[in-house]
């Protein structure tokens, strides 16, 4: 019965909150230039997708749980570390191809384009809607991120307006929406490692002279995005063996009962505090999530 009161509260607030905010923005602060223009972005349309979400955990987890649901109190700078080592490929890419030429205020435009959509659209598509739903709700991996990867491509469409062309854009997008759901799942629960590749990746393509749409960027964005592939995630790093939620201070629960095996009709074993499943012995984080991406997608 939670799963299913996640789920629905957790889609009807995003689908609010997905255009509302868009509409307040329109008409209040559109014709606002430089700062104002910024402080109004926080305020109309970028802080309800912080608001809601916390709300939302909050009701569910209660006020000390709800950081910890969307991986808000993971380490900030773990993000940028493992962001800024990840984005050098596309760093170097775009200095050996492109000339620099960044905006007259391009402090500005980092934060509008750059810091304000990376952190804010993290928190938003991944952390909310695709971290609860997979982590608490019950979804598989691929059900998650593809919902959450047509609403994301969906809203890049604004960056063309041929038809091949935007279908192109959001064919990218939403690949890269379901491959920061990777990175988020794979850290551990970290949402501000794909928030930093996200504010990274805008922030190097407005210091060059780089078209604006995603499908002109698809070149420099390969390399780049098989590198987290290649190298280990966190708990890969450590070893330890564990599940991404399952860290003994994060995840003071006990296990169920279970066995560590599984029937065709039986739900794998979860965590009754944070509904993870546990941890698969000897195995990092990335044979965990592709195992649990294959038992929650064919048993929800």
């Amino acid at each position: 019965m939670k799963n299913f009161l996640i789920t629905l509260v957790t889609l009807a607030v995003f689908w609010v909150l997905n255009a509302y905010p868009w509409l307040l923005f329109g008409q209040l602060a559109s014709d606002a230039e430089g700062w104002p223009r910024v402080a109004a972005l926080v305020v109309f349309r970028y802080g309800p997708w912080l608001v809601g979400p916390v709300l939302v955990a909050m009701l569910f987890f209660g006020a000390r749980g709800s950081l910890n649901a969307l991986g808000l109190d993971r380490s900030p700078l773990t993000g940028l570390a493992v962001s800024f080592a990840g984005t050098l490929v596309l760093l170097a890419g775009l200095a050996a191809t492109m000339p620099l030429a960044p905006d007259e205020d391009w402090l500005i435009s980092a934060f509008r384009f750059a810091l304000l959509p990376g952190v804010f659209e993290e928190v938003f598509y991944r952390a909310f809607l695709f971290g609860l739903l997979f982590r608490f709700a019950a979804w598989g991996f691929l059900p998650a991120a593809f919902i959450g990867a047509i609403f994301f491509g969906a809203g890049h469409l604004y960056q063309s307006g041929e038809v091949l062309e935007a279908a192109g854009i959001f064919a990218i997008t939403a690949l890269g929406a379901v491959w920061f759901s990777w990175l988020y799942v794979e850290w551990e629960y970290n949402i501000w490692v794909p928030a930093g590749f996200h504010v990274l990746m805008n922030f190097y393509w407005g210091l060059f002279n780089v078209a604006d749409t995603a499908l002109v960027l698809l070149q420099h964005n390969i390399v780049m995005f098989s590198w987290p592939v290649s190298v280990p995630g966190k708990a890969r790093l450590a070893g330890n063996g564990r599940s991404p939620c399952q860290e003994v201070q994060r995840c003071p629960g006990a296990l169920t009962g279970q066995p560590e095996g599984r029937s065709r009709d039986a739900r794998p074993p979860r965590c009754r505090a944070c509904q993870g499943l546990r941890p698969l012995p000897a195995h990092g984080a990335l044979r965990t999530s592709i195992t649990r991406t294959l038992n929650t997608t064919i048993l929800c």
